[in-house]
């Protein structure tokens, strides 16, 4: 079984390879450490059940004011001094 999970692996990670557009752009990575494009998180891994799913979009009961800080938040609280859309309140 772990001599087959290998390869599956290996084919998922060269499947999200960034790939170059005609103008310089680059597709987004996920499971690169860094949000972009339409990633509601990056964590840095393809692992579902972790608050960020293998396609990089926070999972339900996870995110904002789960006291856990995302890449995408600037603070996550619980309400604290952070906003509920996990923004440090500036006022």
């Amino acid at each position: 079984m772990r001599i087959l999970l290998i390869p599956l692996l290996m084919v998922a990670a060269i499947s999200r390879a960034a790939v170059a557009h005609d103008d310089g752009e680059s597709e987004p990575v996920c499971g690169n450490g860094h949000v972009e494009g339409d990633e509601t998180c990056d964590d840095g891994n393809l692992r579902d059940h972790d608050g960020c799913d293998a396609q990089c979009h926070t999972e339900p009961l996870w995110g904002c004011g789960d006291l856990v800080l995302t890449p995408a938040e600037e603070c996550d609280d619980d309400g604290v001094i952070c906003m509920p859309t996990c923004q440090v309140d500036s006022y």
